[in-house]
């Protein structure tokens, strides 16, 4: 926990160190610096973020199963992650979510002529976040279906459908899921 203002000409660079249980999935704005591993927990320290705004920070951390590929221009490669709840795994539809990705890193990169400068790019759905989608950088939380077969949210969600989350310079807030 850290005191968040609202004022984006405020930014700084944040390092993110995270216990959590050692089959979870962990995730923030950079890349992993390094993981340790001991007994039933992990401890994962993250890269320092470029300056940002304290509320486009973002730590996402469960049992979340994940699908790996990367984009590439140029000399540039960035990783790419999405992940979902493990129990919706055969719902997440990846192939598309990357396909809209690369091409949205695509149209970014020839209109803008400006490398993606944050190393990393991971989105992960969460039903039952409700603030909408977030496009935190290099980690973007949304409540949206992993795919137009995933099942309805619960009546009590309110899901919104996601903008596409491939902008540089983005804001959002955290979220958590168990």
């Amino acid at each position: 926990m850290f005191a968040c203002f609202e004022q984006p000409d405020l930014k700084g660079a944040y390092t993110f160190v995270v216990t959590a249980p050692a089959h979870w999935q962990v995730i923030s704005n950079q890349a992993v610096d390094h993981r340790r591993r001991g007994g039933d927990n992990q401890t994962v320290t993250f890269a320092p973020t470029l300056p940002i705004s304290t509320y486009i920070t973002a730590i996402v951390a469960g049992p979340y199963h994940r699908v790996d590929s990367s984009w590439s221009r140029g000399e540039l490669t960035v990783p790419l992650r999405v992940l979902c709840r493990a129990s919706l795994a055969e719902h997440l539809d990846a192939d598309e979510i990357l396909q809209v990705t690369t091409e949205g890193l695509d149209f970014y990169a020839e209109h803008f002529d400006y490398p993606y400068p944050f190393g990393k790019y991971d989105q992960v759905f969460v039903p039952e976040y409700n603030l909408g989608a977030m496009e935190n950088p290099a980690a973007s939380p949304s409540p949206r279906h992993t795919s137009s077969a995933a099942p309805p949210p619960k009546p009590n969600t309110r899901a919104a459908p996601t903008r596409s989350c491939t902008r540089w310079r983005t804001c959002g807030s955290a979220t958590s899921s168990p």
